[in-house]
């Protein structure tokens, strides 16, 4: 890099990239690649490696030594979310950027981005993104969002859920990845991510705490990111107290929110969101658990039956619903088992 464009690229504002690692060696150089060959330059990348057990430190540790930009973090397992608030402590950028290390993002993705947030004068900015096969190595959909410029706690209320005649449980993708974040308001209020190993959903947690601060958010409808179906991720995993993770999540949500708004306009819609989730409790014991059918009705049954679950489907607007919510809804509000099971099947 001659000292023209040195000069040119250290004017604009530094990004800084926190990348989580942990055992992702089949798909961290295509995750690196798309970022170190960014059109926009002033980045820094912070990669952390969080205590792999493949050849994933060691290809981070190459990484290190081939670009400047790069810098490594080695660290005991912890998880995505403790792993994301390491990151941040190093992190020197005017924006943050998270990137999963099994996920890759387009070449220009950073210098859109960053335009329009100086050009519109804003703080957030997210854009839209494509669902990746790593089986069929190609993309297999776009999840397109409504372009527009919004308050903070505008967005939030279509990440926590939607109305009940919505086509999907929420309006907006409740993800940290695809966003530049202000660091400034990160560090003003000393914000951090909490375990996914106590609140099933990082990024929910981390969505709450940021999003009613930020004053101004631009959505762009460009798909840069690109989500990648892993088999073996955490979203995959079949968790026996998934339920219990659900309702603890729920209660924190539910205390934030009461804060954040005079009114409870949230409530209809973060329902909406709850009776998604367990529904996909009941998808993971129909289709990840391994159990027995005999065990598996009995779990779907424990899960219908769940104080919380009977309090909210019972005076939840069922009849507003679209059709295939509306059919799943009526069989968990009438412990239908053996209906919720079958549905469960066809999904």
């Amino acid at each position: 890099m001659n000292g023209e464009i040195r000069m040119k690229t250290m004017e604009k504002p530094l990004i800084s990239i926190v990348v989580p690692a942990y055992n992702v060696s089949d798909f961290l150089d295509r995750c690196i690649e798309s970022l170190v060959n960014q059109t926009y330059l002033n980045l820094e990348i912070i990669i952390v490696d969080d205590g792999s057990k493949d050849s994933t430190g060691s290809l981070c540790d190459i990484w290190e030594k081939k670009d400047s930009r790069i810098r490594v973090i080695h660290k005991k397992n912890q998880g995505l979310g403790l792993a994301r608030n390491t990151g941040l402590q190093y992190c020197k950028g005017k924006y943050i950027s998270f990137v999963d290390s099994d996920d890759f993002v387009d070449k220009n993705m950073y210098e859109t981005m960053v335009n329009i947030l100086e050009k519109k004068d804003a703080d957030t900015c997210y854009c839209s993104h494509n669902i990746y096969s790593n089986v069929e190595k190609k993309i297999i959909e776009t999840a397109m969002i409504e372009e527009g410029i919004y308050a903070g706690k505008e967005i939030l209320l279509d990440i926590i859920g939607a109305e009940p005649d919505f086509p999907k449980d929420c309006v907006r993708q409740m993800s940290v990845w695809a966003c530049l974040f202000s660091n400034e308001i990160i560090q003003d209020y000393k914000l951090q991510f909490l375990s996914e190993r106590d609140y099933i959903c990082e990024d929910l947690t981390f969505d709450i705490q940021y999003l009613p601060k930020s004053k101004k958010v631009v959505v762009i409808g460009d798909a840069f990111y690109n989500y990648c179906i892993n088999e073996n991720s955490l979203t995959h995993k079949y968790y026996s107290n998934r339920l219990e993770k659900e309702k603890y999540l729920y209660k924190f949500m539910i205390r934030k929110l009461e804060d954040i708004y005079a009114n409870k306009e949230y409530e209809l819609r973060y329902n909406r969101l709850f009776l998604g989730r367990v529904r996909n409790c009941i998808l993971q014991e129909v289709k990840d658990s391994h159990l027995s059918v005999k065990e598996v009705r009995k779990n779907i049954k424990k899960i219908s039956s769940d104080e919380l679950v009977r309090k909210i489907v019972c005076k939840y607007p069922i009849n507003e619903c679209i059709l295939k919510q509306k059919i799943f809804n009526y069989a968990l509000k009438l412990k239908w088992i053996n209906i919720i099971y079958i549905l469960a099947l066809m999904k």
